[in-house]
């Protein structure tokens, strides 16, 4: 989470989108997480590289990561398009 940004607990009354937003660190953590197994792969087993399959897994969650994001920024873009598309209506 970035500083100085507020991060709500999820609520029953919250929209669905709104819980999304805060779900995506842009790989922030991916680094940090790969790294020592890297290391370790590279001391214990050189010839082998089992650390891709980490690396990976981890990219997939990033992706799915992405991707509810995105859908809950078309979600809200299409509520906002709709509530403007109805004031004007009147």
């Amino acid at each position: 989470m970035r500083p100085g940004s507020v991060r709500l607990p999820p609520s029953r009354n919250a929209p669905a989108f709104a819980e999304s937003f805060g779900g995506f660190d842009g790989g922030q953590a991916d680094l940090p997480a790969v790294s020592p197994l890297f290391v370790i792969n590279l001391l214990t087993s050189p010839a082998e590289w089992w650390v891709e399959w980490a690396a990976l897994g981890i990219g997939i969650a990033w992706v799915i990561s992405l991707v509810r994001v995105v859908r809950a920024l078309v979600l809200a873009g299409g509520l906002a398009a709709l509530g403007l598309y109805l004031s004007r209506r009147r």
